[in-house]
């Protein structure tokens, strides 16, 4: 009904102004042309923006590519490991492998007490990130990782709010294991970074903080991403999934490491910088920057070296500085507790 009211209306602007300007019938038809053309562009455009506002989470989340079945375990590469159910806080189980910290050695002393929450990017599953979790066991660290919702054989379909429940029920279970907040860094790699803004914000908001963070090939939110991508929408206006990574770091303090490639075609470099202007300096001083080489889904294995010394370097300094927070809280606790005795003695 609008678009014959539309076409109504410009086949009488089109004649009204034939008849005002005086035009032959051969240019009124012209005009007419040209209006039915204008008109078929802008309605295209428009059912392409609302298919494209309504088909979002189709787009964001590929759960499908390339399958949700799991095609091996840890245990195919030789990686002891467990399995580990999650239930997210509105009920939706979810599946995910735990890998404990192998035999510390000289050059991963230290971070055997230290546990990684890693949040994977917006296609496939667990099984696809078994480099990933090889590179973690090499380091020395226990390791956590799950399926969002609808990802491999987790229950459920994914949403924004969906992924930061997901998130927080893995942070919850490794501090039900007995992992200090401040011994776990959450790692997030592409969309698992902006997974992990959101999860790091409801932390703060019950007054915790993990030991570090690590965001790796992360954007500063989805709504700039598809902009950069798509500059000819208004990919702003119709964003309902938006992930505003730069917005939350920018209200956090923990140490930070920013992992990007400049060869990035997928998430420009840029967004890396930003987020790295955007934290803020914590106990272990400024935020670091670690630059690898390879595209967007390869790099950290293209550069596997440098990629694994940075994060040995930043785990490394993140379980000193939770070593040093706790002998602080022992030796304050030992002082309270000699100034009670002392105090009682005093008293007798």
């Amino acid at each position: 009904m609008l678009a014959e009211l539309v076409r109504r209306r410009g086949r009488g602007i089109v004649a009204a102004a034939a008849r005002w300007v005086q035009l032959p019938g051969s240019m009124a038809k012209v005009l007419a042309m040209w209006w039915k053309m204008l008109f078929a562009v802008a309605l295209a455009y428009v059912l392409l923006l609302l298919w494209m506002y309504s088909q979002q989470s189709r787009y964001v989340y590929l759960a499908d590519f390339p399958g949700r079945t799991l095609f091996a375990t840890p245990a195919d590469v030789g990686l002891p490991f467990e399995q580990v159910w999650l239930q997210a806080d509105d009920g939706t189980p979810l599946h995910g492998w735990y890998l404990p910290a192998a035999s510390a050695g000289a050059a991963t002393v230290g971070r055997a007490e230290l546990s990684v929450l890693f949040l994977h990017g917006n296609a496939g599953n667990i099984s696809h990130r078994l480099d990933t979790l090889q590179i973690l066991h090499e380091l020395g660290v226990n390791a956590l990782i799950f399926d969002y919702r609808g990802y491999g054989i987790s229950e459920g379909s994914p949403d924004e709010a969906g992924t930061y429940s997901d998130a927080r029920a893995a942070w919850e279970w490794l501090r039900a294991r007995g992992a200090p907040a401040a011994r776990i860094v959450v790692h997030g790699r592409s969309l698992g970074g902006g997974v992990a803004g959101g999860l790091l914000e409801a932390l703060a908001a019950d007054g915790e903080t993990p030991g570090g963070l690590v965001l790796e090939s992360t954007f500063t939110s989805l709504a700039d991403l598809g902009q950069y991508h798509y500059r000819w929408l208004p990919v702003r206006w119709l964003t309902r999934i938006i992930y505003p990574t730069r917005e939350r770091l920018a209200a956090l303090r923990l140490p930070l490491l920013v992992v990007h490639s400049p060869d990035d075609s997928l998430v420009p470099v840029a967004h890396g910088r930003a987020l790295l202007a955007a934290a803020r300096p914590s106990a272990l001083g400024a935020p670091r920057w670690l630059e690898i080489g390879g595209a967007h889904h390869n790099g950290y294995l293209l550069s596997r070296e440098r990629y694994a010394a940075g994060l040995g370097a930043f785990f490394s300094d993140v379980a000193a500085l939770a070593g040093e927070a706790e002998r602080a809280a022992r030796r304050g606790s030992l002082q309270a507790a000699g100034g009670a005795l002392s105090g009682g003695a005093a008293k007798r």
